[in-house]
């Protein structure tokens, strides 16, 4: 599994480093990027995480969305910190569906149901539906784009999302 930590260079990664030795697996890494520069992290991954089989990695996905051919490997992705990119999301989910890559691939995003967490992850999904729709990497997609789809009411879920989420915050700082 690959744990996707925006907040890289804080003392979050080793924490969760910590607790994921201790709790669930002895066998878990954290790749800084700021330790292993971008030309020798493909190298690096082949001789710390993949060959000796570690089960767990750690890392910012801004580390991981170019140039990496080697995260087949892993068929786990837990966003523990949501990007607000949709390019982030799109290019580190994308070194799991490499050529070579034969089993399926779960990708997790936990939030927290009815909070705003949860509108901006419906956002980003909406932007990355929308960039599939314009790179035409996507037939559903694609069809919605030339209008052949019915889109209108997940627009409109998602306005009224942001808008009653707005509204509670508002009224509980009141």
């Amino acid at each position: 599994m690959v744990v996707f930590l925006r907040h890289t260079g804080t003392a979050l990664p080793q924490r969760l480093l910590r607790l994921i030795q201790r709790q669930v697996t002895g066998s878990c890494r954290f790749l800084d990027a700021k330790k292993v520069s971008a030309a020798k992290r493909e190298a690096w991954l082949d001789r710390h995480i993949i060959e000796p089989g570690v089960r767990v990695l750690i890392t910012n996905p801004n580390a991981v969305r170019t140039g990496l051919n080697n995260l087949v490997a892993f068929t786990t992705a837990l966003w523990h910190e949501h990007d607000y990119s949709s390019t982030t999301y799109s290019q580190a989910n994308g070194r799991f569906h490499r050529i070579g890559q034969e089993r399926p691939v779960t990708v997790l995003y936990p939030y927290f149901a009815g909070t705003a967490q949860e509108t901006a992850f419906r956002l980003i999904a909406r932007k990355v539906s929308a960039a599939h729709q314009v790179s035409g990497l996507d037939i559903q997609s694609s069809l919605e784009a030339a209008g052949a789809g019915d889109d209108a009411t997940t627009s409109l879920e998602t306005a009224l999302a942001i808008g009653e989420a707005l509204y509670r915050q508002l009224t509980l700082a009141a």
